[in-house]
């Protein structure tokens, strides 16, 4: 990668992060679901891969089990998060969103979609069209990091 691309990911690193910051405090604030900054980690976790470990959590977010055993301990309480023993493996626990949780989430990512929306409307309409262009290419990144997280 050449230092002109190098410095483009650099750039484009920093905007998804600031992004993603800025959104996910909104979902901690959430009048509904009002969170800490691990517990509002660990529940994203659960949302985005229900049926996820403890120690797959941790692994994730590179935190100490047993931070994330205290944070699930909060949730559960909350019945933000269900527990269900494997099948498979009595010894394992897996890990789900609730029902409020859901509907918790549903009613984040609705606010975000219209976060981002103001935020497009500020763009020029070539703006636009290139954020729009890249749609494809950023789920495709996604995707990868993604499958890469499960290895």
């Amino acid at each position: 990668m050449d230092a002109e691309h190098e410095e483009a990911v650099g750039e484009l690193t920093r905007a998804v992060l600031t992004i993603s910051d800025h959104l996910w405090k909104a979902f901690a604030e959430t009048d509904e679901i009002r969170l800490s900054g691990l517990s509002s980690e660990v529940i994203r976790v659960v949302v985005e891969s229900p049926g996820v470990t403890l120690i797959q959590i941790a692994e994730r977010l590179g935190k100490f089990p047993s931070n994330v055993s205290t944070a699930l301990r909060d949730l559960t309480a909350r019945g933000l998060v269900e527990r269900v023993r494997d099948d498979a493996d009595r010894r394992v626990t897996r890990l789900y969103p609730s029902t409020t949780a859901l509907h918790g989430v549903r009613t984040v990512y609705a606010s975000w979609n219209r976060l981002l929306a103001e935020a497009v409307d500020t763009l020029t309409d070539a703006e636009t069209h290139k954020l729009l262009d890249a749609v494809p290419a950023l789920m495709k990144i996604q995707q990868h990091l993604g499958s890469a997280g499960q290895r």
